[in-house]
């Protein structure tokens, strides 16, 4: 008889995606011991999932989620990461780690992306840049150039140097919510604000690749096989951010100023807010041609960098 479960998580939506190599490892390795149930912050990503026996919608309070009968809770997290500077681990698999040791079961990684399901119908529809901008075929790249407001160490000056770069060769489409802080590029199509999760998901599924830091848009771009180009700095060790054959990580290295591994901050200088991310500030901020401070190890990855690899990908030299 199957062990029923439901996976729970109010994290982000990378993190979200990356728990679906879990769920598919999890029915990999041990078919029909279990039937799954989800409750995340993100209930989109799970459409379509043939493992998923149903999605229960997201409570902030343990206490106020209602389970089917006999279907036990498992809060998910990646505990993995408090070790990260000192060991070879990384994040695709801290989930997957966590899980097996909460069920008592030799649970391991059987997967190298997460997976995400499109219906037929959805395989069949043209993307939204085609339907809604273009009126045409367009071959794109996506470009997440924000981040959240509370949260500045991953900003990255040098998006629109980029994107001037490939003028007239690339098709640049702009992605993200206001509610974070974005660098407002020119010579994009902007669809900030125009996609719900599943519309963005399909957006992936129909672009050439993705450029942006460590960001929801690494994992779903992985989930379809998309190259991705992440802006990595110095804040988190490279093996714990390096998880997917198609990601191409640009990683500072290890900073002095972070005693030679991630330095695990928040914020490039303080806010104000009364947030303890004002405790959590970058050692070495600088001024680029950004109106921001930016990280030191970020400013250090040149946008020339970036454009070598997005040629490379371009002539079919690198995946």
């Amino acid at each position: 008889m199957s062990e029923k479960i439901c996976l729970r998580s109010g994290l982000s939506l990378g993190d979200i995606t990356v728990l679906t190599a879990t769920l598919e490892s999890l029915h990999l390795q041990f078919p029909g011991k279990y039937e799954t149930w989800v409750s995340t912050a993100c209930d989109q990503i799970w459409e379509h999932n043939p493992h998923v026996q149903g999605v229960i919608p997201w409570q902030s309070k343990e206490e106020d989620l209602v389970l089917p009968e006999g279907v036990r809770l498992i809060n998910c997290n990646y505990p993995s990461v408090n070790v990260s500077n000192q060991r070879s681990v990384s994040f695709f698999n801290g989930y997957t780690d966590d899980l097996g040791k909460q069920l008592g079961i030799p649970l391991e990684t059987q997967v190298n992306r997460p997976y995400i399901y499109l219906s037929t119908e959805e395989q069949s529809w043209v993307s939204m840049i085609e339907e809604h901008f273009t009126k045409c075929k367009t071959r794109f790249w996506l470009i997440s150039a924000g981040n959240k407001k509370d949260f500045t160490i991953k900003a990255w000056p040098f998006y629109q140097s980029v994107v001037d770069h490939f003028a007239g060769k690339v098709q640049f489409v702009q992605i993200g919510q206001s509610r974070d802080q974005h660098s407002l590029l020119k010579g994009v199509i902007n669809v900030i604000d125009q996609t719900d999760v599943r519309q963005l998901i399909r957006l992936v599924s129909h672009c050439e690749g993705g450029l942006g830091p460590i960001t929801g848009l690494n994992h779903l771009c992985a989930a379809f096989n998309k190259s991705y180009i992440c802006i990595g700095g110095g804040r988190e060790p490279a093996m714990w951010m390096n998880s997917y054959h198609t990601t191409h990580l640009l990683h500072a290295g290890p900073m002095r100023c972070a005693g030679n591994h991630g330095c695990w901050l928040s914020r490039v200088v303080p806010l104000g807010d009364g947030d303890k991310k004002d405790n959590e500030l970058c050692k070495n901020p600088v001024f680029t041609q950004s109106q921001f401070p930016v990280a030191k190890c970020m400013s250090l990855i040149s946008p020339e960098e970036v454009c070598l690899l997005i040629d490379r990908i371009l002539y079919g030299f690198i995946a």
